[in-house]
């Protein structure tokens, strides 16, 4: 199960929150309400789900949020190359817009975008390594360099670095946090002021439920070794 917290820029605080089955695909509901299969009650009249419950999966995007076109708006999606990556672009895609697929490996995106032939909107394949922060200033040099608006930004990419010793990046934080947080954080900072200046834009950023543990085993986080320079490493804690 995943997370979706839907942030208007220049906020703090989520305006909307959701958790539902990887199966419902409906990160793409950048610019409406995502609502009950069943009903039309918007997310936010839900109850919150206690810690002794398991999400159903039962929430995705109404019709009118899928049919929305989107024709002349630019959307970056990280991690665009497989999973909820590819299915949100896609359908953002489908529905008009142009999307920036921001991607480690650039071959299986372009290879993954042959499948949007026919589609209405557009796509760009662009390299982008979160394990290297010069990587994410240069994507952010190249995007801005190309386009004056961006009307959603989708953190999508993340990992599990699985093993008994803490991998790095190039930038020398524990690869967990530095690829599945620090890189993005920096990616959200340099692209603020765009969305920002750009009407009714929105950022999306795409969590696991993993990180919250057990109610008996909740992970914590230690400030003081961040990086696991002095602690045992545990992959799921990280």
């Amino acid at each position: 199960m995943i997370a979706r917290h839907l942030y208007a820029p220049g906020t703090t605080k989520a305006s909307r929150v959701v958790t539902c089955g990887r199966r419902n695909r409906c990160l793409w509901a950048i610019k409406g309400w995502i609502r009950r299969r069943d009903t039309e009650s918007p997310i936010s009249k839900l109850q919150p789900i206690g810690e002794s419950e398991v999400a159903r999966p039962v929430l995705r995007c109404d019709q009118k949020t899928l049919q929305k076109d989107l024709t002349g708006r630019v959307y970056i999606v990280t991690g665009a190359n497989s999973g909820v990556g590819l299915e949100t672009t896609r359908q953002l895609v489908r529905q008009g817009g142009h999307v920036v697929m921001a991607c480690r490996r650039v071959e299986a995106g372009e290879e993954e975008a042959k499948t949007f032939q026919g589609l209405k909107g557009s796509w760009e394949v662009k390299r982008l390594d979160l394990a290297e922060l010069q990587s994410v200033r240069d994507f952010v040099k190249m995007f801005s360099s190309s386009h004056e608006g961006l009307d959603g930004l989708v953190c999508n990419a993340g990992a599990v670095f699985m093993g008994k010793e803490a991998t790095y990046t190039v930038d020398g934080f524990e690869r967990t946090i530095g690829v599945n947080y620090l890189a993005h954080f920096l990616l959200t900072e340099l692209l603020l002021e765009v969305l920002k200046n750009t009407s009714d834009s929105r950022m999306v950023i795409v969590s696991s439920v993993v990180h919250a543990g057990r109610p008996t085993n909740r992970p914590k986080v230690h400030l003081d070794d961040l990086h696991y320079r002095d602690r045992t490493y545990r992959a799921f804690d990280a």
